[in-house]
């Protein structure tokens, strides 16, 4: 799951923030924001990049407004061109670094799944071409919002969007606070509670992450950042022990799949002696069954569960839907 963080009256978080943020979603950085009445964005970024940005640009010309995005790759590669923000337009166009923006723009967390069925249902109606080169659910809800308008998503809560317009800041969904900044969410966020996991179980003392292990302490600590690596690398080779019948793997499955949650997560659970049944009745409780969310007034029906047309080829997918045109 990515993360945004939205920044108003100029209140800019940490760099640790950045970097924690980055950590848990490598898989490409952006910052837009809002410099007298322009919309300017940058993508496919570090966390150093960006806070370089923030010290030598938007502070020194007194930007208030700003949105960063931290992507982890759900739907589509790793690629930088899938990072956010897209323009909110009939092309969604792909380009890196944008300066005086035509288009308002969208960051997006969460997962559409149905997306492939919104484009064609929308396309079918109302004539248009896919915009060129590849695909994510971000990048076709940006085309879109383009055709639709917000109404789109309005009711969204399980995925969370915001805006950068040239009056500001437009969200949707639910949003927590880190600091002084509005986030998607906070999971990025390191508490006692994970360090103490992290201390229990990967023998790293208080340093929960590589960059603890600078070149001061090189000597010191390589052996523990060995450690780190071999078994962040290899979670899913420790689960093997937990995971042993059929309904065992039905039930990992379904955590993944039903409440988003990492290995990691669901590890910590069964360290602590819970069955993957217990595990998952643990994160029911916590997060609701997203089939439940569909059914009720918690979410739109777009936001349902993964489905098998997502893994359709073109030639399956037109005929299931009927031919679209696709412009590569």
């Amino acid at each position: 799951m990515c993360v945004i963080i939205n920044i108003e009256k100029g209140q800019f978080p940490k760099y640790q923030t950045l970097k924690e943020a980055e950590i848990l979603n490598a898989h490409g950085g952006s910052i837009a924001w809002l410099q007298s009445g322009k919309i300017n964005y940058q993508r496919g970024i570090t966390a150093k990049k960006i806070q370089n940005l923030i010290d030598k640009r938007l502070k020194p010309n007194k930007v208030k407004t700003a949105i960063i995005h931290f992507r982890i790759a759900s739907v589509g590669t790793i690629n930088k061109d899938l990072c956010h923000p897209f323009p909110i337009s009939e092309k969604v166009e792909s380009k890196l670094k944008v300066e005086d923006s035509k288009h308002d723009v969208l960051f997006h967390n969460g997962t559409v799944s149905e997306w492939r069925t919104m484009l064609i249902d929308s396309l079918q109606k109302f004539t248009g071409q896919i915009p060129k080169g590849e695909l994510s659910d971000s990048r076709v809800i940006a085309f879109l919002l383009n055709r639709h308008g917000t109404d789109l998503i309005k009711d969204s809560q399980f995925n969370k969007f915001s805006i950068l317009t040239k009056k500001g800041i437009v969200k949707f969904g639910s949003w927590v606070k880190v600091d002084k900044n509005e986030c998607s969410n906070d999971y990025f966020v390191k508490t006692n509670e994970h360090e103490s996991y992290l201390n229990k179980f990967w023998g790293l003392g208080n340093e929960t992450t590589p960059k603890s292990f600078d070149k001061k302490q090189k000597g010191k600590n390589s052996k523990s950042l060995k450690v780190y690596k071999t078994l962040k690398g290899n979670i899913k080779s420790r689960l093997k022990k937990f995971i042993k019948t059929q309904q065992d793997k039905e039930y990992y499955h379904l955590c993944k799949n039903d409440f988003y949650v990492t290995d990691d997560e669901i590890e910590a659970n069964l360290n602590e002696g819970l069955s993957m049944i217990e595990v998952y009745d643990l994160f029911e409780s916590s997060y609701g069954n997203r089939n439940q969310w569909i059914n009720g007034d918690f979410m739109p029906s777009w936001e349902k569960e993964q489905q098998d047309n997502d893994y359709l080829s073109i030639q399956e997918w037109n005929d299931k839907y009927g031919y679209v045109e696709r412009d590569y």
